[in-house]
């Protein structure tokens, strides 16, 4: 006589001894020899036994069990997408899985996010057939297959304020300065000084701005007589944004001549914040 799933999992739990929570199981197929439940805190377990899964079944149920939380909502944050991403992404790493498709049902919510986003408009050119998470030397990317059937990558980190999107642009063209800057306090392989003195390893090196960048920003822009607003961010064909490079150029060198550097730890970097704030 067959035994039921349910009866497998009691087994298994009174066999060892452990605490039996709340739990949800598939009951799909005989051809594969585990089977997984989730607990109440979304816990993934592994129950082994005469009990077969259906591997699609599995993975619809592991995104249905982190996305339905949200289900109620017009729009899915993209703070929440990154919990959906990080939840699934621990899911593929157990199973060995390099893709994962988000369900169709909801493709509706995704691209109200979705829409947010700078390449918004280049993206639905290119067609939006199927959501997915993919897996790539263990980066975990959103993506979307497009009408010629390639997956393109994207982050939901870009669906947010154009002015959020410019500041990025100028932070990211004074990164040789920092670096520099970082290089100029090593002393010794991963080792640095820092601005008190003491000898620190690499992960712990943070590179602080007295004047905070985002007052020096304020200023060079205001010296320049520019409204952020009125910044235009740039399309190519390909999709990619920028802005213009001469004002890039101009802010490179006003940061050269103007920001003070200092070389701190994560730590008194942390403080450092507290006190400012």
């Amino acid at each position: 006589m067959l035994k039921s799933n349910k009866s497998i999992v009691l087994e298994h739990f009174q066999k060892n001894k452990l605490e039996l929570p709340n739990y949800n199981t598939t009951n799909i197929g005989t051809n594969f020899q585990s089977t997984m439940m989730f607990t109440k805190d979304n816990t993934i377990i592994e129950i082994q036994g005469n009990i077969a899964l259906n591997k699609k079944q599995a993975e619809h149920n592991v995104s249905e069990k982190f996305i339905e939380m949200f289900i109620e909502k017009k729009e899915i944050s993209k703070n929440e997408f990154k919990t959906i991403k990080n939840k699934i992404s621990e899911f593929m790493k157990e199973n060995n899985k390099t893709i994962f498709q988000l369900p169709r049902k909801y493709e509706e919510k995704i691209m109200n996010t979705l829409s947010n986003h700078i390449c918004y408009d280049f993206y639905v050119k290119q067609g939006i057939n199927g959501f997915y998470i993919i897996n790539e030397n263990e980066k975990y990317y959103y993506a979307f297959l497009d009408n010629n059937e390639n997956l393109i990558k994207f982050s939901f980190s870009k669906c947010c304020s154009t002015k959020k999107i410019i500041k990025q642009f100028f932070r990211d063209s004074i990164k040789k300065q920092i670096n520099d800057f970082k290089e100029s306090k090593r002393i010794y392989d991963n080792d640095f000084i820092d601005y008190f003195g003491n000898i620190i390893d690499n992960d712990q090196v943070t590179i602080d701005h007295v004047t905070k960048f985002k007052n020096l920003l304020n200023n060079f822009l205001e010296d320049e007589q520019i409204n952020i607003d009125e910044i235009e961010i740039i399309k190519n064909d390909k999709g990619e944004i920028s802005i213009d490079k001469t004002l890039l150029n101009k802010f490179q060198n006003y940061h050269f001549k103007n920001a003070k550097l200092r070389l701190l730890s994560k730590e008194d970097h942390q403080l450092e914040n507290i006190v400012s704030n």
